[in-house]
């Protein structure tokens, strides 16, 4: 037994004085020519080494080289496509005998990667072509069956004592448009990475475009979970700074707060819980993605508020040389969405938002539930309050087809219309308590598709409320003074109209919206008649008849008792940012005096028997 140690330590000493004598008389530089002579022939770049290469073999295997560089491509710039100014990395020895895998360091400093495409041609593409196996006809690929044995994410004993990667640039430009876009990771340290050992992980990255720069930072403490297979990244944090001339007011800010785990064996990835807030507005939920042949996305987020309106530019007031109208140019026509991408994805959740900020409106108990199934993206339902009243709307979108197909169903109750319209239009058309609810469909999503495709039906109810822009009763009483010489001409009134109830239905097909019931009630007046508006031509043409059911007198003139009741034609026409309004007062108060002689004749004609006869008689003639 003694002479079996004897015997192994001298093999074993023999070794040692082997590594020694290689390690130092053993000079990697030599083969630096033979390195480059076969990195040109597989790529047909040069590869040139300008500093040492260094190597040690015991007590760990270390590696490291500085100032490598590979050419770029014929027809590119001279500068080189991959610089690195050093790269190390440090392996133990004596676990790879074992089978083991201890990495005590890699660190990666002053890389920089040229990504550039000329005239439709990149860079890669050489590289790329070299680099794709070719392909037989008669091979057979044999894909892996599925296995319910959790396989581990690590080989056993793998242990990565650290990362460390220092100014590691890459840059993408398109040389024909002279445009280049940057991403640097200035700093970024990971480590130690092992099964069921906690590793920190901090990042500084900046990237910057023609438009925006921006800065990155990512902490959190990064776990793998040998028993499950799960990666785990606890108390992950993503902050971002912004700024840029394509920035809504020029500065951004977002943080992104979560717990994250990825589960090798289903491939999901979840952020749970998950915090997003930018620019001071916050959201709280989670979120997760599937990875299968369709991804499955599912997500919750809640927020107490959102303002939309501050994430957005503000608006610039127009100087006197941009009011100015510009020659007109011909413009090209509106391109339709591909909605096809919806086919690729399987996506459900649910957005709530107590007060939401959007366009000038102001949305309360907001919820929101999408789906994507089958190529079709779905919002049902969307319920809301906004303006004292209740808002409850589905939409579909279709992906299926091209163009993209639309169905859209709403229910709008007891709003508050003038601040509803004023915050949609920046009108005050219209005030009172509405309802109205409509059902659309159609085919083409630009927008001049849905004016000419849209088709659907409607209905709305507007209670004690008025129409601005116009004040019939003051027309009339304006048109009645101007033909009698009876009563008060033009005065100041408010150009307004009030009603207890204003009502119709509405139909909608070929760009043109046709209302056939319009009715208008108010203990003055009654409106009634139809009408219609092309949303492709922006005109109107409205033919109404106005009943007075009550004197003039006291709403700003005189009497008017000789034109109740009597139907006077209200035409409404022209554009619709200007329509024209005329009042045939003429041909009505004609009318009524025919309609007044008649009954004078026929009173006296029924007083006289022998002319009652004879009217009998004549019939309709008289």
């Amino acid at each position: 037994m003694g002479k079996i140690l004897k015997v192994l330590a001298a093999v074993l000493a023999l070794l040692l004085l082997v590594v020694i004598v290689v390690v130092v008389t053993f000079d990697p530089n030599k083969y630096k020519p033979e390195v480059t002579s076969q990195v040109e022939k597989a790529t047909g770049r040069v590869l040139t080494i300008d500093g040492d290469i260094g190597l040690q073999l015991f007590p760990s295997i270390g590696f490291s080289v500085d100032g490598v560089k590979l050419s770029n491509a014929v027809g590119f710039p001279v500068e080189p496509m991959i610089e690195v100014a050093d790269v190390s990395v440090s392996v133990a020895l004596l676990p790879l005998f074992s089978g083991q895998v201890e990495i005590h360091g890699v660190s990666l400093n002053g890389v920089a990667v040229r990504l550039q495409k000329r005239d439709g041609v990149s860079n890669l593409d050489d590289l790329a072509a070299q680099g794709t196996p070719a392909q037989h006809e008669d091979e057979v690929i044999v894909e892996a069956e599925p296995s319910d044995v959790v396989q581990p994410i690590l080989p056993p004993g793998f242990y990565l004592g650290s990362v460390a990667l220092t100014d590691v640039e890459l840059i993408s430009e398109d040389l024909d448009a002279q445009t280049k876009q940057t991403v640097t990771i200035e700093a970024c340290t990971l480590g130690p990475v092992a099964a069921d050992t906690v590793g920190e992980l901090s990042c500084h990255i900046e990237a910057s475009t023609p438009e925006i720069s921006a800065a990155v930072d990512v902490s959190g403490s990064l776990s793998i979970v040998s028993a499950s297979s799960v990666v785990e990244v606890r108390d992950l944090q993503i902050a971002l700074l912004a700024t840029g001339s394509s920035i809504p007011n020029g500065e951004m800010s977002a943080l992104v707060k979560a717990q994250l785990s990825y589960l090798k064996q289903d491939k999901l990835l979840s952020l749970n819980p998950l915090g997003l807030s930018f620019d001071g507005q916050a959201m709280d939920g989670y979120f997760s993605l599937a990875h299968q042949d369709v991804p499955v996305i599912r997500f919750e987020l809640a927020s107490e508020l959102i303002d939309i309106d501050k994430l957005l530019p503000a608006s610039q007031p127009a100087s006197a040389e941009n009011a100015k109208p510009a020659p007109s140019a011909p413009q090209e026509p509106a391109t339709e969405p591909d909605l096809s991408g919806l086919n690729g994805v399987d996506l459900a959740g649910t957005v709530k938002v107590a007060q939401l900020n959007a366009s000038n409106l102001s949305i309360q108990d907001l919820l929101l539930t999408l789906k994507i199934v089958d190529g079709k993206l779905s919002a049902a339902p969307v319920l809301a309050k906004l303006y004292g009243g209740d808002l409850a709307l589905s939409a579909i979108l279709d992906g299926t087809i091209y163009p993209a197909g639309y169905q859209l169903s709403t229910q709008v109750r007891e709003v508050e219309a003038l601040p509803l319209v004023k915050a949609l239009a920046d009108k005050e058309l219209v005030s009172g308590k509405g309802s109205v609810s409509f059902r659309l469909k159609g085919v083409g999503l630009t927008p001049d598709a849905i004016k000419k495709g849209a088709n659907g039906r409607g209905n709305f109810e507007f209670k004690d409320g008025a129409v601005n822009g116009i004040n019939v009763p003051h027309l009339i009483r304006s048109t009645y003074a101007t033909l009698t010489g009876k009563g008060d001409k033009a005065t100041d009134a408010p150009q307004k109209t009030d009603f207890t109830a204003l009502t119709g239905s509405f139909n909608l097909a070929d760009g043109q919206v046709t209302n056939p019931d319009l009715l208008m009630m108010s203990p003055l007046l009654r409106l009634n008649g139809r009408g219609s508006a092309g949303l492709v031509t922006e005109q109107l043409d409205y033919r109404l008849l106005v009943a007075l059911v009550a004197s003039l007198e006291g709403q700003g003139g005189k009497g008017t008792d000789d034109l109740k009741d009597v139907e006077i034609p209200l035409h409404i026409s022209g554009a619709m940012a200007a329509p024209d309004i005329s009042l045939d007062l003429e041909s009505a108060m004609g009318n009524k005096v025919k309609g007044d002689l008649q009954q004078k004749l026929d009173e006296k004609l029924d007083d006289n028997e022998k002319l009652k006869s004879l009217k009998d008689k004549l019939g309709d003639f008289l």
